[in-house]
């Protein structure tokens, strides 16, 4: 399924020390380099080619801190119109974005731990 507008993708916590970030949104151009589980690797290869050619595809680092007023504005004023939101979870958490339509992708559950989350 593609989205449209764009989408707006956020990653699991454990994954970010592993990836090299100037700023709170980023492009797939931050993740080439960056020693990513084999999971999220091959979840961010199934967005690749499910996503739009042309709709744009953006990531979030810590979506949690864009909870409403100021920080929420700012991030909505920086997405160019995407509305849809998709977490990319290990199972330990689910982030939601206020005002975006939210959905989760699962990766990992073949770990133990993840499947337990």
């Amino acid at each position: 399924m593609a989205f449209e507008s764009g989408l707006l993708v956020s990653l699991p916590a454990l994954e970010l020390p592993n990836i090299a970030l100037t700023a709170s949104l980023f492009g797939r151009g931050a993740l080439f380099e960056a020693r990513l589980s084999d999971p999220l690797r091959a979840a961010i290869a199934t967005l690749d080619e499910a996503q739009a050619a042309k709709a744009p595809l953006l990531f979030i680092a810590r979506p949690e801190m864009f909870t409403d007023g100021a920080t929420l504005d700012w991030l909505v004023a920086r997405c160019r119109g995407i509305v849809d939101h998709l977490n990319i979870s290990d199972g330990s958490t689910v982030k939601l974005l206020a005002g975006f339509r939210n959905h989760v992708f699962f990766c990992s559950l073949g770990r133990r731990e993840d499947h337990d989350a």
